[in-house]
């Protein structure tokens, strides 16, 4: 690629953008796709209490069906993003968006276990590139300096989604009598959806020039870059501590003497804060315009926060609990900014790689330490050295946000030099 094809692209990422005026009205888009796509990654969780007996489901077989969907989710992070960088995210997200669409319909009508297990697979494999392709296309059309509090706004669709498939589909399912019409109705809105994003969205660059190279070099390229690797490594080590949070329903039963109900609801606490998190996060980075500060700041809330809720004794009042877990689903929503931090610095043309490599690291961090969270309980007979670990990972992630990472804001800075004299070569 020549130098100049790059700056350019660079210049569009980062100056005035939505020439077209369509920026937010993609952002809303983005919003509704994604939000639809959080209800159905979350739905076997949701209707497990009624999927176990109608399909007569035991418990390792139910969690089966809740997990395998991340499978091919978490391993489609980096081609999905050398695929959308490659076809554009426009036509990325539509094609994947079909096979989501199919898989939600082969659950639906999924007459047994195997096909349970086989339409969440197809589900997972196609909602795997919709945040990826979302950012890019709101990347390239939001105003400068909007982009914190877009993909903010976006991300919160994640964490809303949860709480609608937790609290709606049970209660949708008491009034029909049957999961199975809720599941088409929402079915039917994923492909208006589908019809939507077919009838507005554009891709305003495509990387035609990705072609030329080797998708192992695209990836050693990202990879690699001076400016990321700390941020990827702060990332990863961060999906480390994302295992707590699937272990702090029985966490506070066991350590903290909650109720089964009790502890299901002070759990569900910081899920439903993030969602505001995840804006207040986007709009504080904007409004300072810095992406490490508030990075760091909230990281180092967030294990204050970990630390805190790990160490109150039991006899604590509950609504101690409730307010340390709601500011922990704030504080939790530094998450958001790496994304925006990626999106800046890389040209678009190589945001995609860079994007699901991210994402993929955060999957990786959280599937690896969960099991051995669950271990060395089984080995210790507590939650003394699993808890130490978790808030030393939580100071471990502040330390390298604060220390090696480096302020992608305003986008095409000095920090492309890195990322365009390799590619360059």
């Amino acid at each position: 690629m020549r130098l100049n094809a790059i700056s350019n692209d660079c210049q569009m990422a980062g100056d005035g953008r939505s020439t077209d005026g369509g920026g937010f009205l993609l952002l809303g888009l983005m919003f509704a796709t994604y939000l639809l796509d959080s209800v159905f990654l979350a739905a076997p969780s949701a209707l497990s209490n009624i999927l176990m007996p109608e399909f007569g489901l035991s418990y390792s077989e139910a969690g089966l069906v809740m997990s395998i969907g991340v499978l091919p989710y978490a391993l489609m992070q980096v081609p999905s993003g050398l695929i959308s960088d490659r076809w554009g995210p426009r036509r990325t997200l539509l094609l994947f968006l079909a096979i989501a669409i199919v898989g939600n319909l082969a659950f639906m009508e999924a007459g047994g276990y195997p096909a349970l297990l086989t339409s969440r697979i197809i589900m997972g494999f196609g909602s795997s590139v919709i945040f990826i392709c979302a950012v890019k296309i709101i990347e390239s059309r939001l105003p400068s300096g909007s982009l914190g509090r877009g993909i903010g706004f976006l991300s919160a669709a994640s964490s809303l989604g949860s709480f609608i498939a937790y609290s709606g589909l049970p209660l949708l399912h008491s009034t029909l009598k049957s999961w199975r019409p809720a599941y088409t109705s929402l079915t039917l809105a994923f492909v208006g959806a589908l019809a939507l994003d077919a009838l507005f969205v554009r891709d305003k660059l495509k990387a035609e020039e990705g072609k030329r190279r080797r998708s192992l070099d695209i990836l050693r390229l990202v990879a690699s870059n001076k400016v990321l690797l700390p941020l990827f490594v702060g990332y990863f080590i961060s999906g480390f501590n994302w295992c707590f949070w699937s272990w702090m329903p029985k966490f506070f039963v066991d350590a903290k003497g909650f109720s089964y109900v009790d502890a299901g609801f002070m759990a569900s606490v910081p899920t439903a804060t993030s969602i505001v998190g995840c804006v207040i996060v986007g709009a504080v980075s904007d409004r300072l315009r810095r992406r490490k500060l508030p990075l760091a700041a909230f990281a180092a809330m967030d294990a204050l926060m970990l630390a805190l809720i790990i160490l109150l004794p039991p006899s604590t009042p509950v609504p101690a609990f409730f307010v340390s877990c709601a500011f922990l689903g704030v504080t939790s929503t530094m998450w958001v900014l790496p994304y925006a931090m990626v999106a800046e610095t890389l040209p678009r043309s190589l945001s995609g790689v860079g994007l699901g490599l991210l994402n993929f690291l955060g999957y990786v961090g959280s599937i690896v330490m969960t099991p051995i969270f669950g271990t060395l309980i089984d080995r210790t007979g507590s939650y003394t050295l699993s808890n130490q670990i978790v808030i030393a990972i939580g100071l471990i992630v502040f330390f390298v946000y604060s220390t090696f990472v480096k302020d992608t804001y305003p986008r095409c800075h000095n920090n492309l030099n890195g990322v365009i004299e390799e590619y360059h070569e």
